[in-house]
C-alpha cells in the first residue's frame, strides 16, 4: 500500500543482455520473452511491478513485439523506440 500511495513503480527492461556467444538463449536478464513476463506478474501479481518495453530486444529474438503491447498494455510503463533490422 505505502508503494502505491507513492506512485512507486519498478519496470524491468525486456533485454536479454546477450554479450558472449554462450550466453544463448538466457543471457543475463531472464526477464526477456512474454511467457516469463506471464509467469512473472502472474506470481508477482503487485501492480507497482511493470516493464521498461524495449521492441527492438523481442525482434532480435524473432518475436513478434506488437501483440505482447495489447497482452502487457498495464504492465508497460515505459517504452524504448528505436530502430532494428535483423540482417
Amino acid at each position: 500500500a505505502y508503494a502505491e500511495e507513492r506512485n512507486l513503480r519498478i519496470g524491468i527492461e525486456n533485454c536479454p543482455m546477450l554479450f558472449h556467444h554462450d550466453e544463448w538463449p538466457g543471457g543475463k536478464n531472464l526477464f526477456m520473452c512474454p511467457s516469463v513476463w506471464r509467469r512473472l506478474f502472474q506470481d508477482i501479481p503487485s501492480p507497482i511491478l511493470g516493464m521498461n518495453f524495449d521492441p527492438s530486444h523481442l525482434i532480435w529474438l524473432f518475436i513478434d513485439p506488437v501483440p505482447p503491447i495489447y497482452e502487457f498494455r498495464d504492465r508497460i510503463f515505459h517504452v524504448h523506440a528505436k530502430d532494428i533490422r535483423v540482417d
